[in-house]
Protein backbone atom coordinates (compact mmCIF):
# COMPACT_ATOMS: atom_id res chain seq x y z
CA UNK A 1 0.00 0.00 0.00
CA UNK A 2 1.37 3.39 -0.99
CA UNK A 3 1.10 6.17 1.58
CA UNK A 4 1.48 9.93 1.09
CA UNK A 5 4.36 11.73 2.82
CA UNK A 6 1.95 13.37 5.27
CA UNK A 7 0.78 10.03 6.62
CA UNK A 8 4.31 8.60 6.71
CA UNK A 9 5.47 11.59 8.73
CA UNK A 10 2.85 10.82 11.39
CA UNK A 11 3.86 7.17 11.49
CA UNK A 12 7.58 7.94 11.81
CA UNK A 13 7.15 10.92 14.11
CA UNK A 14 9.14 13.32 11.93
CA UNK A 15 8.12 16.30 9.84
CA UNK A 16 7.00 16.08 6.23
CA UNK A 17 9.85 18.41 5.29
CA UNK A 18 12.42 16.08 6.84
CA UNK A 19 11.04 13.18 4.82
CA UNK A 20 11.00 15.12 1.57
CA UNK A 21 14.56 16.38 2.09
CA UNK A 22 15.90 12.90 2.77
CA UNK A 23 13.66 11.06 0.30
CA UNK A 24 16.21 10.93 -2.53
CA UNK A 25 18.88 9.46 -0.23
CA UNK A 26 16.47 6.99 1.36
CA UNK A 27 15.25 5.77 -2.03
CA UNK A 28 18.77 5.51 -3.49
CA UNK A 29 19.88 3.44 -0.50
CA UNK A 30 16.76 1.33 -1.10
CA UNK A 31 15.75 1.89 2.49
CA UNK A 32 12.27 2.99 1.38
CA UNK A 33 10.49 2.28 -1.87
CA UNK A 34 8.93 5.45 -3.19
CA UNK A 35 7.23 6.70 -6.29
CA UNK A 36 6.22 10.02 -7.75
CA UNK A 37 2.57 10.57 -8.72
CA UNK A 38 0.58 13.44 -10.13
CA UNK A 39 -1.18 15.63 -7.59
CA UNK A 40 -4.95 15.87 -7.23
CA UNK A 41 -6.40 16.81 -10.61
CA UNK A 42 -2.88 17.35 -11.91
CA UNK A 43 -2.93 20.81 -10.32
CA UNK A 44 -0.85 20.11 -7.22
CA UNK A 45 2.34 19.10 -9.00
CA UNK A 46 4.16 15.88 -8.25
CA UNK A 47 3.65 14.12 -4.94
CA UNK A 48 5.68 11.36 -3.36
CA UNK A 49 4.26 8.14 -1.96
CA UNK A 50 6.15 5.59 0.10
CA UNK A 51 5.43 1.88 0.21
CA UNK A 52 4.12 0.89 3.65
CA UNK A 53 5.94 -2.43 3.58
CA UNK A 54 9.29 -0.65 3.16
CA UNK A 55 8.84 1.36 6.37
CA UNK A 56 10.23 0.12 9.70
CA UNK A 57 8.13 -2.58 11.39
CA UNK A 58 7.15 -0.20 14.20
CA UNK A 59 5.60 2.23 11.68
CA UNK A 60 3.78 -0.62 9.93
CA UNK A 61 2.41 -1.86 13.26
CA UNK A 62 1.28 1.65 14.17
CA UNK A 63 -0.49 2.03 10.82
CA UNK A 64 -2.20 -1.36 11.06
CA UNK A 65 -3.29 -0.80 14.67
CA UNK A 66 -4.82 2.62 13.95
CA UNK A 67 -6.73 1.34 10.92
CA UNK A 68 -7.99 -1.70 12.80
CA UNK A 69 -9.30 0.50 15.63
CA UNK A 70 -11.03 2.79 13.14
CA UNK A 71 -12.77 -0.14 11.42
CA UNK A 72 -13.85 -1.83 14.65
CA UNK A 73 -15.08 1.21 16.54
CA UNK A 74 -18.45 2.76 15.70
CA UNK A 75 -18.16 6.55 15.30
CA UNK A 76 -20.60 7.05 18.18
CA UNK A 77 -18.22 5.19 20.50
CA UNK A 78 -15.37 7.58 19.68
CA UNK A 79 -17.32 10.39 21.32
CA UNK A 80 -17.02 11.42 24.93
CA UNK A 81 -19.75 10.51 27.40
CA UNK A 82 -21.01 14.10 27.33
CA UNK A 83 -21.19 14.07 23.51
CA UNK A 84 -23.06 10.74 23.51
CA UNK A 85 -25.56 12.10 26.05
CA UNK A 86 -26.15 15.21 23.90
CA UNK A 87 -26.61 13.09 20.77
CA UNK A 88 -29.07 10.79 22.55
CA UNK A 89 -31.02 13.81 23.83
CA UNK A 90 -31.24 15.30 20.34
CA UNK A 91 -32.19 11.97 18.78
CA UNK A 92 -34.98 11.54 21.34
CA UNK A 93 -36.38 14.97 20.49
CA UNK A 94 -36.17 14.32 16.75
CA UNK A 95 -37.99 11.01 17.21
CA UNK A 96 -40.74 12.75 19.20
CA UNK A 97 -40.95 15.44 16.51
CA UNK A 98 -41.31 12.81 13.79
CA UNK A 99 -44.20 11.19 15.68
CA UNK A 100 -45.76 14.61 16.26
CA UNK A 101 -45.57 15.48 12.54
CA UNK A 102 -47.37 12.26 11.62
CA UNK A 103 -50.28 13.07 13.97
CA UNK A 104 -50.56 16.87 13.57
CA UNK A 105 -52.68 18.08 10.65
CA UNK A 106 -51.85 21.79 10.51
CA UNK A 107 -48.96 23.37 8.66
CA UNK A 108 -47.14 24.92 11.65
CA UNK A 109 -45.81 21.54 12.79
CA UNK A 110 -42.36 22.72 13.95
CA UNK A 111 -43.53 25.69 15.99
CA UNK A 112 -46.44 23.74 17.46
CA UNK A 113 -44.11 20.93 18.50
CA UNK A 114 -41.70 23.41 20.13
CA UNK A 115 -44.53 25.01 22.12
CA UNK A 116 -45.84 21.61 23.23
CA UNK A 117 -42.43 20.17 24.07
CA UNK A 118 -41.25 23.19 26.06
CA UNK A 119 -44.55 23.28 27.98
CA UNK A 120 -44.33 19.57 28.83
CA UNK A 121 -40.65 19.78 29.89
CA UNK A 122 -40.30 22.94 32.00
CA UNK A 123 -37.36 21.48 33.94
CA UNK A 124 -35.23 21.21 30.75
CA UNK A 125 -33.64 24.08 28.86
CA UNK A 126 -36.19 25.21 26.24
CA UNK A 127 -35.39 24.32 22.65
CA UNK A 128 -35.91 26.66 19.72
CA UNK A 129 -37.31 26.05 16.27
CA UNK A 130 -33.85 26.82 14.85
CA UNK A 131 -32.26 24.10 17.04
CA UNK A 132 -34.89 21.55 16.10
CA UNK A 133 -34.45 22.33 12.42
CA UNK A 134 -30.63 22.04 12.67
CA UNK A 135 -30.82 18.75 14.58
CA UNK A 136 -33.29 17.29 12.09
CA UNK A 137 -31.13 18.31 9.09
CA UNK A 138 -28.00 16.89 10.72
CA UNK A 139 -29.82 13.64 11.46
CA UNK A 140 -31.10 13.35 7.91
CA UNK A 141 -27.64 13.99 6.53
CA UNK A 142 -26.01 11.47 8.86
CA UNK A 143 -28.65 8.78 8.58
CA UNK A 144 -29.24 9.25 4.87
CA UNK A 145 -32.98 8.92 5.32
CA UNK A 146 -36.04 11.14 5.09
CA UNK A 147 -37.92 11.82 8.30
Amino acid sequence: MWLPVKEVSKLLGITERAIRLSLADLCEQEKYLCRCVDGVGGLSGMQYEILLESLPQSAQDKYNASNQEDEEMHPFMKCTEKQRAAASYRFRIITLYKQFKNNYDRTDKGKAFIRKYNAEHPDEKPISYYQLNRWECAYKKMAGMVL
